[in-house]
């Protein structure tokens, strides 16, 4: 403790700025570096740890890998692919120069649609095979948050993390979805893995290693570059500041950050100019109090994101100002109340900086330009709000019983929205359609997909070619004299399934509905013309 206090005196006497914000800031900053674990729990650093406490762990972060892997590869194939799985293999399926191509006249960077495109290639195109990898992604999140929260803090904080992520429904469902969403997930916390490394062990090794996690993360989702950002701006305040936690130089640091924007920038000008002309295919409302608490809960869960919530505020509380007794129970330095009640630490900066970059940057643009705010999205700071849940329930420095109690509560939350997201939650059945079309359908049929881009989807499960397929916006581009057909089929999906009944309308009057499947979110409808005997 001493040579903790010795170590700030030093650092703070160095200092020769007047602004007292400042000054404080610093000063915490290198205090808590100096004695990182022990400035969290208060404890003496005299009492060594209990021998058996290394087994314990690595025994529970066996037991949490396997869950994890377990319940994320469980039953792939159970959903149909919906639309936005469909088009990524649609993309990923095509010769690779084709599939870069193609993936620029969408809206995101093609890290994700080259992983699939290799994985078709080795396994097939099959569900299971397409989802795999991003089941891969999800049980490595969970690892890889079980060494950050050690490398912050330490092992228990990691493996309470690990054990949050691994029974998160939502981070279940999008592990379990051929999207890119658990890769942005996975790329933003070892984004952040190698800059705790980089910066407090800098060396050639780990930032090279922290460019390519910065290189995988921008090319992950555009969500990547604001966690990018938000972690840049925190280490940068950081070395403006020369906080006594950085070991690593200006020199060093911009040039590793430098090296991912330069990869990056070509396909950030191909975002741009998407940008630019307006973003096809969103329809994301505007994020109104409603629609971000419908997005909250989806992400944390119904039950769990008010006790989430909570322990991740109190991971930013110094409870040692209020509670100094408790705080530092077992400890041979005698109980002091801290001076203050906010934990301005370098952990909590980086982590803040991880959680409120990516929301803060999509709320704004939401609001000034076109809303881009959804759950599914902010799938990347979800790590990032569960490690400060566990470092919140590990601050209150409680026996191992007490803590474990809490714990299997907290988890016992998640249980609900885990079982809904593995057992009952649906996609568009496109197999169902698929299966109900493939019954019924004649070479000479005519089929519509309405909107244009329903037939991707149905044509990864109908592989046979259409002799005569035609897709429209809207069913009110359908012509009279398209239906001038003995039979024709409508399939509508997303929002166009809600006014599918006004769209055949027209139909109906020349042609009676013979077969029809009729989902939530897609309908189909055969028609044969009244006068051919029926």
């Amino acid at each position: 403790m001493r040579s903790a206090l010795a170590v700030s005196s030093r650092f703070a006497s160095s200092l020769r700025v007047k602004c007292p914000a400042i000054l404080a800031l610093r000063g915490a900053w290198g205090v808590q570096m100096a004695r990182p674990n022990n400035a969290e729990t208060g404890r003496s650093t005299l009492r060594p740890a209990a021998p058996w406490t290394g087994s314990v762990h690595s025994v529970g972060l066996v037991l949490v890998v396997l869950l994890a892997a377990g319940l994320r590869f469980h039953d792939l194939d159970r959903t149909s692919l919906w639309l936005d799985e469909a088009v990524s293999w649609e993309q990923a399926s095509k010769p690779f120069l084709e599939m870069i191509a193609a993936t620029a006249r969408d809206n995101y960077p093609p890290l994700h649609n080259i992983i699939l495109h290799v994985t078709i290639a080795l396994f097939g195109d099959g569900e299971t095979a397409l989802r795999a990898p991003s089941a891969l992604l999800g049980v490595a999140n969970v690892y890889v948050l079980y060494l950050l929260g050690s490398a912050l803090w330490d092992r228990t904080t990691g493996l309470i993390a690990a054990l949050l992520l691994t029974v998160s429904g939502f981070h279940v469902w999008y592990s379990t979805e051929a999207r890119m969403y658990a890769l942005l997930a996975f790329t933003a916390t070892l984004f952040v893995l190698t800059v705790v490394y980089a910066t407090r062990r800098p060396n050639w090794l780990t930032l090279t290693g922290c460019a390519a996690a910065g290189t995988a993360l921008l090319y992950s989702h555009v969500y990547g570059s604001f966690v990018f950002a938000g972690v840049n701006i925190v280490v940068l305040t950081a070395l403006l500041l020369r906080s006594h936690w950085l070991a690593v130089d200006w020199k060093s640091w911009v040039a590793a950050q430098a090296l991912p924007v330069f990869l990056f920038l070509p396909w950030a000008l191909i975002l741009w100019g998407r940008a630019r002309h307006g973003m096809v295919g969103f329809w994301i409302p505007e994020p109104t109090a409603g629609f971000l608490l419908k997005q909250a809960l989806e992400l944390a869960g119904v039950l769990s994101l008010g006790m989430l919530s909570t322990l991740a505020c109190l991971s930013l509380i110094n409870l040692a100002a209020f509670f100094p007794r408790f705080w530092q129970t077992g400890s041979a330095v005698a109980p002091t109340k801290a001076k203050s009640w906010l934990r301005a630490d370098w952990q909590n900066a980086i982590l803040m900086g991880w959680l409120v970059a990516p929301i803060s940057a999509a709320y704004l643009i939401s609001v000034i330009g076109q809303p881009i705010l959804v759950a599914r999205y902010v799938i990347c700071a979800l790590p990032a709000f569960l490690l400060l849940a566990a470092r919140g329930l590990k601050s209150f420095n409680l026996s191992i019983p007490t803590t474990a109690v809490i714990l299997t509560i907290v988890v016992f939350t998640a249980v609900p929205d885990l079982l809904y997201d593995m057992f009952i939650r649906a996609r568009d059945d496109n197999r169902e359609a698929a299966r109900e079309f493939s019954i019924h359908y004649l070479p000479s049929d005519r089929v519509f997909f309405i909107p244009s881009y329903a037939a991707v989807p149905f044509q990864y499960y109908f592989r046979k070619p259409l002799a005569d397929s035609r897709s429209y916006k809207e069913a009110a581009d359908v012509s009279p004299a398209d239906l001038n057909i003995d039979r024709f089929w409508l399939l509508f999906i997303k929002h166009q399934a809600d006014d599918a009944y006004e769209g055949i309308s027209i139909a109906k009057r020349t042609h009676l509905v013979t077969s029809s499947l009729l989902l939530p979110r897609l309908k189909m409808f055969l028609f044969e013309r009244r006068d051919i005997g029926h």
